[in-house]
């Protein structure tokens, strides 16, 4: 949110960025509690979030059962006030939550940006409060607007916009103003953005908002949008050159959170992608051993890697450099022939359940293993040259490598050739895993749960086993640090797995990620 804003207001407006967060705040009459915030936002504004913040039915249950799985809160509603409270009367020592919002504010509570780097640098933008009595909702913002730190009084104007009339703390910059059955607060231009809004067109009324929304699931707890043009434009020339050799980034992106009983799960829309359609886990993913508690995997490394050095080779010549050749004169390494021609699918893991054991390795497929193999001695003399890497020679059971030992790195990190597979491991336990022939991934019945939970057709490309996480924590002596690791120690406890992956439909690629809680 805007950094003007004080205690109050932020602590307020806080509620939009939570996970849905007062579910017991009473009931709804007068006004329109249920309005769409994003209906007087700006429609140019690149950023937007909205949250509901009074779920009900299914919703509401799923919330208040995460919250006493994960955090051993019974009423998520009354812990949340009470913090909102807490920070509320660094300024303003008479707020409450039942005196000073409850009576007034709706379901749903917007946040947009409109300017990323407006005065002093600073993102300007405000909340937008749909409310059931919006001069209730006038009286109490204009209160906190007037509070400023160690409970002192700013001076509060009356100024006027497009025939409207607002209030304004002079000193920072914080604003009020009631529109209809809403009330916003925020910067003094992002009141001004809304009221351009109300006599134009809206973000809520935009095709590419509408198109966006319509990706996602309609049941969420929270939604974000990013216009990845505007974002890019409002950051400056450089971001603007950049933009277009970034061809997975779309020109929206949505994003919605929801929940059940027993999962948190993300979901995002890019829309108007392009380049290669090519996404899932590719083909080493599900062969990673079975003992990873992290795992990633990825389609055709080698031609992601030819995409990017194409694209920032275009980006080098405007000024005149060329990328790859600089590259090859700084480590001896041709790109091309050296790891593009040669790299395939491939996948990242993490095993080891101790700081004495944890280790990790990258698996690449070789679609031409020979090339791989003359590639590995030129990696090792780049590490060398680059990086003062001592080399020696190949562990024995693989068919090619190098071991490199990094002053001031405990573990060895070994290139090697293993069959069809070129693997770069940090620490034996690794290298071992990943040449040794073992249990699966695709086994692992913690996979396989995490897996179903996906749906869709979706196929994981990352994975999270969270048991393992749990021993390699407990490890760390956290249960003697205080509260707060308590209860970081406590959701851990209640979390199975982090299962996420995606799909590419046309122009538009969806992703998904869903946080599993027993």
């Amino acid at each position: 949110m805007p950094a003007l804003l004080n205690r109050p207001l932020a602590a307020i407006a806080a509620s939009a960025a939570l996970i849905p967060l007062i579910a017991a705040c009473g009931g709804s009459s007068g006004g329109s509690p249920d309005a769409d915030p994003a209906a007087i936002v700006p429609a140019r504004a690149p950023v937007y979030l909205e949250a509901d913040i009074k779920p009900d039915g299914d919703a509401k249950e799923a919330v208040d059962e995460l919250a006493r799985k994960l955090g051993g809160v019974d009423d998520l509603g009354a812990e949340l006030r009470g913090l909102i409270e807490k920070e509320a009367r660094e300024d303003d020592k008479d707020f409450t939550w039942k005196k000073d919002v409850q009576p007034w504010i709706g379901n749903r509570v917007g946040i947009f940006l409109h300017e990323l780097e407006g005065k002093d640098d600073e993102p300007e933008g405000a909340v937008v409060f749909p409310t059931k009595d919006p001069d209730k909702a006038r009286d109490s913002l204009l209160e906190s607007l007037s509070s400023l730190d160690g409970g002192k009084k700013g001076r509060v104007v009356e100024r006027t916009y497009r025939d409207t009339k607002y209030k304004v703390e002079a000193t920072e910059g914080n604003a009020v103003v009631t529109i209809d059955d809403y009330v916003v607060t925020g910067d003094e231009s992002g009141i001004k953005a809304v009221l351009d809004a109300r006599k134009a067109e809206s973000l809520a009324e935009t095709d590419a908002f509408k198109k966006s929304r319509d990706q996602v699931p309609d049941d969420e707890l929270g939604f974000a949008y990013l216009g990845m043009r505007q974002v890019f434009s409002q950051l400056g020339p450089e971001a603007s050159a950049i933009r277009p050799l970034l061809e997975q980034v779309g020109d929206q992106l949505a994003v919605a959170l929801s929940a059940t009983k027993d999962s948190i799960r993300v979901d995002s829309a890019s829309i108007g992608v392009s380049g290669p359609g090519s996404s899932g886990p590719g083909k080493v993913f599900p062969t990673l051993p079975g003992d990873a508690w992290v795992a990633v995997g990825a389609t055709d490394i080698g031609g992601t890697l030819q995409r990017a050095v194409e694209q920032f080779g275009q980006l080098g010549a405007l000024g005149g450099v060329d990328i790859q050749e600089e590259f090859r004169k700084q480590t001896g390494l041709d790109v091309q022939r050296d790891l593009v021609s040669w790299m395939g699918d491939g996948g990242l893991f993490v095993t080891g359940t101790s700081v004495a054991n944890i280790s990790g390795a990258l698996v690449v497929e070789s679609k031409d293993p020979a090339a791989t193999r003359r590639a590995i001695p030129r990696l090792a003399r780049a590490a060398s040259r680059l990086a003062g890497a001592s080399v020696g020679s190949a562990p024995r059971g693989v068919d090619a490598g190098a071991v490199l030992r990094f002053k001031g790195l405990p573990l060895p990190i070994t290139l090697a050739l293993d069959g069809d597979r070129f693997v770069l491991a940090v620490g034996q336990g690794a290298l071992d895993a990943a040449t040794g022939g073992g249990s699966r991934l695709d086994a692992n019945p913690a996979f396989r749960d995490a897996q179903g939970k996906l749906g869709d057709g979706i196929k994981p490309s990352f994975f999270v086993d969270m048991g393992p996480v749990r021993e390699l924590v407990s490890g760390l002596g956290l249960e003697k640090e205080g509260p707060e690791a308590q209860r970081f120690l406590r959701a851990l406890e209640a979390m199975t797995a982090i299962v996420g992956g995606g799909r590419r439909d046309g122009d538009i690629a969806r992703g998904r990620v869903v946080v599993g809680v027993k």
